[in-house]
């Protein structure tokens, strides 16, 4: 199921659905990285992309969140593993850089899925920064410390 879950993932990308995110709020004030309104503090712009998939770095996510007290929204992250095709990503015009030469042979792509997924993750929450005029953000995988 979860293979199927992020074929159709990958079928609405960029786009970030209200299904795709989870807002955590564990602080009631208004959330500082720097002294007063700094310029780039990103404040309640905190998004951390989590694979579905992996709930035991997600359950890691929500203890960081409580324990430091913070506010973010957790994105679930494009699996990767999604995309069985080249085409797949041709469709969505998702191209490499000229040069890169990393990857695998056996996934007939010159990028692993999981490069992929990263790339995918992280351009969603852009282009949603983007749609909703959002001047700043913190965006962290759910390894962060």
């Amino acid at each position: 199921q979860l293979g199927q879950e992020a074929r159709q993932r990958l079928c609405r990308w960029p786009r970030l659905l209200p299904e795709d995110m989870e807002r955590v709020q564990r602080s009631a004030g208004a959330q500082r990285f720097g002294p007063g309104a700094a310029l780039g503090d990103p404040e309640d712009n905190v998004f951390i992309v989590s694979l579905a998939r992996r709930p035991e770095k997600r359950a890691r996510v929500f203890r960081q969140l409580e324990e430091h007290q913070l506010n973010a929204t957790v994105v679930n992250a494009m699996d990767g593993d999604g995309v069985l095709y080249q085409d797949d990503l041709n469709a969505l015009g998702v191209r490499i850089l000229p040069g890169y030469n990393c990857g695998f042979s056996n996934h007939n792509m010159p990028y692993t899925t999981g490069e992929v997924g990263c790339f995918l993750s992280h351009y969603a929450v852009w282009h949603r920064m983007v749609e909703q005029n959002i001047p700043a953000a913190l965006i962290l995988e759910d390894d962060f410390d």
